[in-house]
C-alpha cells in the first residue's frame, strides 16, 4: 500500500481529541497537522502544537502517531530516531502515540494527551 498523503485513521482520532480539548486549552486549539518546525527542516511531525502562541514559540509541543508500519521488523526507523533527538535537543516535548492507543476516540486516548500536556487534574492522574 505504501505511504499516502492525508491523515490516517489514528491521526484523525488524535485530531478529534485535540479538537475536543481546544475548548479548554489554547494549546490544543493551536495545532497544525503534518508540519515541519523551525528546526526540523524537511522532517515533519504529525502534530505541532503551540507554535504560534508567543510564549511557546521556541518550544512547540510535538505529537507523532505511529501506525502499524512502525512496529514491523522491516521498518526503517531512522527518521523516528532523528525526530526524537531533534525534539530533545531543542527542548520540545514529544509524545509518541502507538496506533493501538489511537484506534478509537476514547477516555484512554484523551488521558494520554491530557497527561502529555499536563492538563489532567491531579486526582485523575492514575494509571490507565
Amino acid at each position: 500500500m505504501g505511504w499516502q498523503s492525508g491523515k490516517s485513521r489514528y491521526e484523525r482520532n488524535v485530531e478529534a481529541v485535540l479538537d475536543e480539548l481546544s475548548e479548554s486549552s489554547p494549546l490544543c486549539s493551536d495545532y497544525r497537522h503534518n508540519r515541519s518546525t523551525w528546526f526540523s527542516g524537511r522532517l515533519r511531525y504529525d502534530f505541532v502544537l503551540g507554535a504560534s502562541i508567543p510564549p511557546l514559540r521556541v518550544s512547540p509541543y510535538l505529537i507523532e502517531v505511529h501506525g502499524e508500519q512502525h512496529y514491523r521488523w522491516d521498518h526503517d526507523n531512522r527518521n523516528d530516531l532523528i525526530k526524537k533527538r531533534m525534539a530533545a535537543d531543542f527542548g520540545c516535548p514529544l509524545l509518541v502515540i502507538p496506533y493501538r492507543d489511537a484506534d478509537t476516540v476514547n477516555d484512554k486516548l484523551r488521558g494520554i494527551v491530557l497527561d502529555f500536556l499536563g492538563m489532567r487534574p491531579h486526582s485523575e492522574n492514575v494509571a490507565a
